[in-house]
């Protein structure tokens, strides 16, 4: 009879795939007080039903821009911060913040998860946000790390670096936690 099976939190990302091309697009940009912020959507993850569309904001000093990066991710609850940015921007950094919070009313700019994955849209996820009904694999955290692990390919490939830090907010941190432990960041805060 095969066993069930456990996955610890490294096992679990040990072999995560990040090696398909994120597609970047710049949407728009504008400038805020020095502050260069870029509206930009990349590809994360590839399931049955198609790619993961990531919805996200890049934040830099419009005349200087730096090259250490901060990878933001807000609570479940909300979407993409221009306050947050320039707090980040104003003491040096380069930021990007992202929507993994899918789908929510009145909200036209977020990320967009496939049919076979939308129990990550944070408004509809239920019981795949507190429990593993058959794998960790398949719960809105799941998905959300897999979306910091996209971002973090993008700002890799953009600045050129990879030191790069990553921080959250609420459940944002939760995602960072476990981003740490897949050993993809220099820092977390």
């Amino acid at each position: 009879k095969d066993l069930p099976k456990i996955l610890t939190p490294v096992s679990l990302w040990n072999n995560f795939d990040c090696s398909l091309p994120v597609n970047a697009n710049k949407l728009f940009e504008s400038i805020y007080s020095g502050v260069k912020i870029e509206r930009v959507t990349f590809e994360g993850r590839e399931t049955r039903s198609g790619r993961v569309k990531i919805a996200a904001a890049f934040a830099s000093d419009a005349v200087n821009p730096s090259t250490e990066t901060v990878l933001i991710l807000p609570d479940s609850s909300d979407t993409i911060d221009v306050e947050i940015l320039k707090f980040f921007v104003k003491r040096g950094y380069s930021a990007l913040m992202v929507d993994y919070r899918g789908e929510w009313e009145n909200c036209d700019f977020y990320t967009q998860y496939p049919d076979d994955v939308a129990y990550a849209n944070a408004a509809k996820c239920g019981r795949f946000k507190d429990y593993v009904d058959d794998s960790a694999d398949k719960t809105s955290w799941y998905e959300w790390v897999a979306v910091g692990l996209y971002a973090r390919k993008y700002l890799e490939e953009r600045i050129k670096n990879d030191k790069i830090a990553v921080t959250g907010i609420r459940d944002g941190g939760e995602i960072a936690w476990k981003l740490g432990v897949a050993g993809q960041f220099k820092c977390i805060i």
